[in-house]
């Protein structure tokens, strides 16, 4: 488990665990390094090999079991502004997350107040963990995040960017921010009341979050604001706040392409990821989906309900592909039949092998690359514009956001699903944006 104080950052791991968390940006009180007397061990160099730039954080080993309680006392939990649990290596995630959740509550005599951040892999293990802890419980099903946000990724072009941009602490980030002063007013006044933030909705207070509201919704009272900003603590509100008006209609919805992707390899990933696309393509896309009939049967490809062409071509090797249009986009994903350095190896091929027999092409496609272990996942092997690298730490980077701030979760989780409010790529000439 990981403590997360205002002063810094506590590290609680069993002496058998291989495995080591890495701080956050957040400042701290000091540059030094808190280690427990037993000295910094080559695990606990990890820390620093991973993050070089610590930003002032200050660290503070912990070596122990975070699932006692006797243990879990020596990080002064009571003092933690918030808690991120994660899973350890070598038995069921979900119990030893839930155990130390257990130690957690039992230490502090409830959770109350304090932000809990917890990694979980099944969706039942989440929702019985809020309802036993209330909603300050933050589950992640980390496997579910990272197909959404692949899925999204996959669904229009820029999106990729789009979403590094949300999640890579680099400029704007996505807030939920108390705005008292916003009591009773309209979102359509809301909208254009900021010099250096973009409003998108209103967490309202029993947790729903109502984003992209309609132009009378008002903020009532126990309600947040959602806001795009590079900088919450100082965002400046506009001298003269500018009331959108309201014009004729006009369908600004993204225009459906026809696509022709190629999906290269199988997992379970495969399925959301062509539900997710296929719900903003044209029906006369066409998706060839190119497998190792040695490493998967086919019965084992479940194609989701889509209208669209898919068709099966069973293939031992890329090379031997042969298809009758170039792909708009290509989609590498690895075996999970095999060792996950086996796989990534054979996809890190693929990709060079494909890369290489459509670079002539008048347009290439994008690529979009799954691998399996951090490790070897290494985007600068993707070049295009458009191209996107789905991969552990993309779940890694969805803990980090949620602990800085824990409500994004909902908000980030709407905006990605694409079922109600979400983001798409427009041109601007369609608004009349231009200049």
């Amino acid at each position: 488990g990981v403590v997360r104080e205002d002063g810094g950052v506590h590290l609680v791991r069993d002496l058998e665990d291989e495995r080591v968390a890495t701080s956050d940006r957040s400042g701290g009180r000091g540059d030094e390094l808190a280690v427990h007397d037993a000295g910094i061990d080559l695990r606990s160099l990890a820390v620093i090999d991973a993050v070089p730039d610590q930003h002032r954080t200050r660290i503070v080993y912990r070596f122990g079991d975070p699932s006692v309680r006797a243990d879990l006392a020596i990080a002064r939990v009571g003092e933690a502004r918030g808690v991120v649990v994660l899973p350890e290596d070598g038995e069921d995630h979900d119990i030893s997350v839930t155990r130390t959740v257990l130690a957690l509550n039992a230490e502090l005599g409830g959770l109350r107040e304090l932000p809990v951040v917890v990694e979980v892999a099944d969706p039942i293990t989440a929702q019985r963990l809020v309802h036993a802890c209330g909603p300050t419980m933050h589950p992640i099903v980390t496997a579910e995040a990272v197909t959404r946000t692949g899925a999204m990724a996959l669904r229009q072009r820029g999106l990729s960017k789009v979403i590094n941009e949300l999640t890579d602490f680099h400029g704007c980030d996505l807030h939920v921010t108390d705005r008292p002063e916003l009591l009773g007013v309209r979102f359509d006044q809301i909208v254009g009341r900021f010099v250096n933030a973009r409003p998108l909705g209103i967490a309202r207070r029993d947790g729903h979050f109502d984003l992209n509201p309609p132009a009378d919704s008002t903020m009532e009272t126990g309600d947040r604001l959602v806001v795009i900003a590079q900088d919450l603590e100082h965002i400046t509100a506009a001298d003269e706040p500018l009331r959108l008006q309201k014009g004729g209609p006009s369908d600004l919805g993204a225009a459906e392409v026809e696509e022709h992707v190629l999906v290269l390899g199988w997992n379970p990933l495969a399925t959301q990821l062509l539900s997710g696309w296929a719900s903003a393509t044209s029906t006369a896309s066409i998706v060839d989906i190119a497998f190792d009939p040695r490493l998967i049967e086919p019965s084992d490809i479940v194609i989701p309900p889509v209208d669209i062409d898919v068709r099966l071509c069973p293939t031992l090797e890329s090379s031997a592909l042969v298809l009758d249009h170039t792909p708009t986009t290509i989609v590498v994903l690895g075996y999970n039949s095999i060792d996950s350095d086996a796989a990534d190896a054979r996809t890190m091929l693929d990709v060079l092998h494909l890369m290489r027999r459509y670079e002539q092409a008048e347009h290439a496609p994008r690529m979009v690359v799954q691998l399996l272990d951090d490790e070897v996942a290494d985007p600068a092997v993707l070049t295009g514009p458009d191209d996107f690298l789905i991969s552990p730490a993309l779940g890694g980077q969805f803990i980090a956001q949620l602990i800085e701030q824990p409500e994004r979760r909902a908000a980030l989780l709407a905006l990605y699903g694409g079922d109600d409010a979400s983001i798409r790529m427009i041109n601007c000439d369609r608004p009349g944006l231009v200049g």
